[in-house]
């Protein structure tokens, strides 16, 4: 919950108002919004270092060369965690809120 309050920002009653597959999607997009943001500061980044050294070798250098980044490597599967049935997910998300004290919506 901390985190869907502090960090994502959202409201409480819009957090219990979700079922978990939401909130997996919550998550997603929020996760993928900030490796965007990271993906774009590092690009930046390594294309700077490439304007500023180029002068001072006698190769053309691309950004590639001087800096190589995990996204330039071929796409890796990086969801290696095990999969939880869609009763599971709901079983854990309805503990979860319980133990907050909060009433979870398909339990009404």
């Amino acid at each position: 919950m901390g985190f869907a309050l502090g960090v994502i920002g959202m409201s409480l009653r819009d957090f219990c108002s979700l079922t978990p597959e939401e909130w997996r999607e919550v998550c997603r997009g929020w996760h993928a919004s900030r490796d965007q943001a990271s993906h774009e500061t590092w690009e930046q980044t390594r294309w700077l270092g490439t304007v500023t050294v180029q002068p001072h070798v006698r190769k053309r250098l691309s950004p590639r060369d001087l800096l190589r980044l995990p996204w330039d490597e071929a796409v890796q599967n990086k969801d290696n965690a095990p999969r939880m049935s869609r009763e599971e997910r709901e079983r854990r998300m309805a503990a979860a809120i319980r133990r907050m004290g909060a009433t979870y919506r398909s339990e009404e």
